[in-house]
């Protein structure tokens, strides 16, 4: 994990503001969102960076993998349960983890 924190702290210069596209989002489609408020904080002087983490993730996991996981079953919640632990100090995947598996 220190890798990829390092490797996020190296491409990203130090702004005022950093606006996240979160994991798990289609990482085909561009958003808009982030790119908007960037244009109105710039005009208010903030200097700012976006950092698109669902390209970051797609690239470690692989594109098959992450796309599996954004448009998977949504009642098993696979890409929230993947942070989960970290989030929330929950077990790996959540208090049922047997939820993410695929039955027959």
């Amino acid at each position: 994990m220190t890798d990829i924190k390092k490797h996020i702290l190296a491409v990203l210069p130090r702004g005022d503001i950093l606006f996240i596209v979160p994991p798990f989002v289609n990482a085909r489609t561009p958003i808009i969102g982030p790119h908007i408020l960037q244009t109105i904080a710039r005009k208010l002087g903030f200097k700012t960076d976006i950092l698109y983490v669902k390209l970051l993730l797609a690239s470690i996991i692989g594109n098959d993998l992450y796309e599996s996981i954004s448009f998977g079953q949504p009642f098993r919640m696979l890409g929230e349960r993947l942070f989960a632990r970290s989030a929330y100090g929950l077990p790996p995947l959540g208090k049922s983890p047997e939820l993410c598996v695929k039955s027959g």
